[in-house]
């Protein structure tokens, strides 16, 4: 690193002590050290014993990686992108060297975040948290897999993830929607109505649900089905347009006319802000 961010920083005698402590004694440790001057508000002493730390330990990563977080906290943005990058080489050094402790499940979500904070392509960070989730399961990783592949744009990888999310014990809603959709957007329309009625067991009146699944019934062609829940969807929001409008489209793709005037109308009833500004929720 450099001496921009090395002893520049002007130690107090108990931190300069501090550092001459650690540099002989293994107790206390030089993170604990560094540590008790965060809680102390104490950034640049913080720093300057996490940076002597480093160099102390030639082949640790966690002592780039975190006086890099110290660095942000300080607002040292360019310093703090050397430290990443300084840990991002040492984690692939530890990792090619093998070791107890390499590659563990913890080291692996740790190298993940720092490629994540030297904006490194999406698929190598999807490596390491693979490996991580492999390891020992941590529904964490497997979030951040479902939403990375979801924003990478590979549907058919972020479904994998999603299924194995929703299969946890008590998965979040927004995900069986947001994999339900995908399977629709896939045309496995099936799969989508399975995710669907589940969600519904627990949210019987959740109107996305309702209307994701109207869709799987109208894409099979059961169009009574898919009738019948986008008429419920309206009929429990009669103030909001989009339900009206869902129902209203519909009539008109399948030659409903009686209804088709119903929603009209009730289109119509709205107010003109109404129709256009609220969205179905």
């Amino acid at each position: 690193m450099s001496g921009s961010t090395s002893i520049a920083h002007a130690l107090p005698a108990c931190a300069l002590l501090c550092l001459i402590g650690c540099a002989n004694n293994p107790t206390p440790s030089w993170s604990d050290t560094a540590e008790a001057y965060v809680r102390a508000d104490d950034l640049p002493s913080a720093i300057a014993i996490t940076e002597s730390a480093m160099h102390a330990n030639p082949e640790d990563p966690y002592y780039p990686a975190r006086l890099a977080a110290l660095l942000k906290a300080q607002g040292d943005d360019f310093f703090q992108r050397e430290a990443w990058t300084l840990a991002d080489d040492r984690y692939q050094r530890a990792n090619l060297l093998g070791g107890p402790d390499f590659p563990s499940p913890e080291q692996e979500r740790r190298h993940a975040h720092v490629k994540t904070k030297l904006d490194q392509p999406w698929p190598d960070i999807a490596l390491h948290l693979e490996r991580a989730w492999r390891a020992d399961a941590d529904p964490q990783c497997l979030h951040r897999l479902a939403l990375g592949w979801d924003d990478f744009g590979d549907s058919t990888a972020a479904m994998e993830y999603y299924q194995h999310l929703v299969e946890l014990p008590s998965p979040p809603p927004h995900l069986q929607l947001r994999l339900a959709a995908l399977r629709i957007q896939h045309q496995d329309f099936d799969r989508a109505a399975e995710t669907l009625t589940a969600l519904l067991t627990q949210q019987p009146d959740s109107p996305s649900a309702l209307a994701l699944l109207a869709q799987c019934h109208e894409a099979r062609g059961h169009l009574d089905d898919a009738h019948q829940l986008f008429q419920k969807i309206a009929e429990q929001n009669p103030d909001k347009a989009a339900p009206w409008r869902q129902l209203a489209d519909f009539c008109q793709r399948h030659g409903r006319s009686d209804c088709l005037q119903i929603a009209s109308q009730q289109l119509e009833a709205l107010s003109p802000q109404e129709r256009k500004l609220r969205p179905l929720r």
